[in-house]
């Protein structure tokens, strides 16, 4: 019997072993990053000072409009948690961490600051980006929350509902009520979350569980120059988008992979063909546990692979269906590109 339990508890040992050995590859492995980079952008060869208007990627769906007169912030989240703090403990704002990235990309004063939606890896820093650069803050009333729960100045903030209109400068910003995806299953849920909010002000911190829904939208970006849509998640509503036509559409493809082929397809006829985009660049796809660097990284094995972001795949299937007819691009960390110069 004594030989037993001790066959039994090295055995039990081993396995402990082997499962603590194969997460940690999963934390530290990620996919290659080579297999998309022939869609990587070169810089735009303007300055924002010749009134040519560029956009940065500072990372998951921060994207930075200008026109060097006006300036745009979409999301402005750079916390960037790890995976077990994210999965497991509490989160709150990164100040160090945010003012790095406001520094690095050169961002001193905003116009507006719009998250896409109110879950915490486009949300959760808004309020405080948007305090640090004398910006308005543009959200549903799960933003709302959030920005009061770090004391946010709500004479600057602009609550939307299902459509919201708004001119800074010379662009024009609509924000229409669109949907998240629905979650596949496991940890991160398996169910529609579109109806859930946040009801009483977020103090931090918190889960990053609790930085519900709140309502996704889908923002359209209208300059002289040329338009543009950001769809921050790959999630769609049938119609959204009727007489509707953009530019350049900043797609968002975090989970698309792991979606049925139907659900993938409708996704590209209810979002690309429908708005009839000549451009497309692929957004939240990098990691979103990773602080940010000078190239943007591909989330851990752990996230991609096994909770569905699959970042790769959803890169190459824009790829494909764009064919040969609609340009696809993924944009560099920081460098200033020209969306409407092609």
């Amino acid at each position: 019997m004594k030989k037993f339990l001790k066959f039994f508890a090295g055995g039990i040992a081993l396995l402990l072993i082997v499962l603590a050995l194969g997460l940690a590859y999963l934390l530290n492995a990620q996919d290659d990053l080579d297999k998309v980079a022939h869609l990587l952008e070169k810089p735009a060869s303007v300055e924002p000072e010749t009134g040519t208007v560029t956009v940065q990627y500072l990372g998951n769906t921060n994207l930075l409009f200008s026109d060097g007169e006006t300036s745009i912030l979409i999301d402005g989240w750079f916390t960037r948690p790890g995976t077990f703090e994210t999965l497991l403990l509490q989160i709150e704002p990164d100040t160090a961490a945010i003012d790095a990235a406001l520094q690095r990309g050169g961002v001193d004063k905003l116009a507006v600051v719009i998250p896409a939606h109110s879950h915490y890896d486009h949300a959760m820093d808004s309020p405080l980006v948007a305090q640090r650069t004398s910006a308005d803050l543009i959200g549903s009333q799960s933003t709302l929350n959030i920005a009061r729960g770090l004391g946010f100045d709500e004479t600057r903030f602009r609550l939307v509902e299902d459509r919201g209109d708004f001119s800074y400068g010379k662009f024009q910003v609509t924000l229409l009520k669109s949907k998240h995806f629905a979650f596949p299953g496991g940890p991160l849920g398996g169910k529609d979350k579109d109806t859930e909010i946040i009801d009483k002000p977020l103090v931090p911190p918190v889960s990053a569980f609790d930085y519900k829904m709140g309502g996704a939208y889908s923002i359209l970006i209208r300059h002289p120059q040329g338009s543009a849509l950001v769809q921050g998640s790959a999630g769609f509503v049938e119609g959204l988008f009727e007489d509707q036509k953009v530019d350049v559409v900043f797609l968002g493809v975090g989970g698309l992979a792991e979606q049925s082929d139907n659900y993938m397809d409708d996704y590209w006829t209810h979002v690309v063909e429908a708005l009839d985009a000549q451009k497309i660049y692929p957004v939240h796809w990098d990691s979103f546990t990773h602080p940010l660097g000078e190239e943007p990284e591909l989330p851990n094995l752990l996230l991609d692979k096994v909770l569905g972001l699959r970042a790769i795949d959803g890169i190459k299937w824009v790829e494909t269906k764009a064919g040969d007819t609609i340009k696809v691009g993924l944009l560099p960390m920081w460098e200033k590109v020209g969306p409407f110069s092609h």
